[in-house]
């Protein structure tokens, strides 16, 4: 059995975007409280990120360097650290409980109290990627095996699975969930849409090439792009295809806000804002790396523009609201591996730090 590293997944993803880290303050140390927008607040140089940051309240939990920390989202502030000795992935979270994947194979349960384990569950030794999202006390979640996974949050008894291991293909990208229902894309180039009540199988779509970014669902409409550049909308209930749209090089993120979807476009290095409705387009932005990491909150968009820049632009037309220069000593890393927004916070992770934070 071939099992794919962390680095073997980035290269599927068809790399990602450079980045030079900003300058921050190193472990616990913060800018002052009045800083503007785009001015670095603090960073957690523990190694490399290996998952998107994930906002819960006050709170933020970052992951890499094999742990996972929970940190104020204000000052930086560790309450905890949970040493997982592989990467993580984004961890869903229900309750008092936080669902990850791990790189070396398997899910992992751990309290949001303090940290600490709940359970863990096997997956034949194939990494999980990939970040669950947690629904009617179910984790949800696919692996490099193929299969599909609902586990009990609380217990981690698997409720159903769909697939057998190295028959379907892998999943790379997060499942995304809408009225019940579980949509991901695999590397063999397939849509699914699952029940998440029962596993029942509602609908597959074929798609021109392998998925790895998370698809998302808005107006009816599940939108998804391959890394051979396609980019398409199908209709949710049934699966049939509302427009479709070529950009140059592999779709690794998708992003969407009221009724604008964000798309990189790699090869034409370029942020591009459709119309869901019909994707056409709205604006575009330029930016001089291959592929780009983008976030949105409060109407406001995050994307690097070259690979010493991050760039906070309007939703409406893509007029740059400000620009936070990266490149400084005191912030490790040269590689923008993760990018995250929320309001008043961007946090981004990098080849050297698992969170650097940035005053949106």
């Amino acid at each position: 059995m071939t099992r794919t590293t962390r680095r073997q997944f980035l290269a599927a993803t068809a790399g990602l975007a450079l980045l030079a880290a900003t300058g921050c303050s190193g472990d616990g140390e913060q800018a002052p409280p009045d800083v503007e927008p785009g001015a670095p607040l603090w960073a957690l140089a523990r190694g490399f990120a290996s998952c998107p940051a994930v906002f819960v309240d006050d709170l933020v939990l970052v992951g890499g360097g094999g742990a996972l920390y929970l940190l104020a989202v204000e000052t930086g502030e560790e309450r905890w650290e949970a040493v997982t000795d592989t990467s993580p992935s984004s961890p869903a979270v229900a309750g008092e409980t936080l669902v990850t994947g791990l790189g070396g194979g398997g899910l992992l349960a751990l309290s949001m109290a303090d940290g600490r384990e709940r359970w863990s569950l096997p997956t034949g030794g194939y990494g999980v990627f990939a970040g669950p999202v947690a629904v009617d006390g179910l984790a949800l979640v696919g692996g490099l095996d193929g299969v599909l996974r609902a586990v009990d949050v609380a217990t981690g008894e698997e409720r159903w699975t769909v697939g057998e291991p190295d028959v379907a293909g892998q999943f790379f990208a997060d499942p995304v969930v809408a009225d019940g229902v579980l949509y991901l894309g695999d590397s063999r180039g397939t849509l699914h849409a699952v029940d998440v009540a029962t596993g029942e199988r509602r609908w597959a779509v074929e798609t021109d090439g392998s998925t790895v970014s998370t698809a998302v669902v808005a107006e009816g409409a599940v939108h998804v792009g391959t890394v051979l550049g396609a980019l398409l909308a199908v209709d949710a209930a049934t699966g049939e295809e509302r427009w479709t749209r070529s950009v140059s090089g592999t779709v690794s993120t998708l992003a969407v806000a009221g009724d604008t979807l964000l798309v990189p476009d790699p090869g034409g290095r370029r942020l591009r804002a459709l119309e869901l409705a019909g994707g056409e387009q709205r604006w575009e932005a330029t930016s001089a790396v291959e592929v780009l990491p983008v976030a949105v909150a409060e109407e406001t968009v995050y994307f690097p523009a070259r690979r010493d820049l991050l760039v906070a632009a309007s939703l409406a037309d893509g007029a740059t609201r400000w620009e936070c220069p990266f490149g400084r000593s005191e912030a490790p890393g040269d590689a923008l591996l993760t990018l995250a927004a929320a309001p008043g916070r961007v946090v981004a992770g990098t080849d050297g730090a698992v969170a650097v934070a940035v005053r949106a």
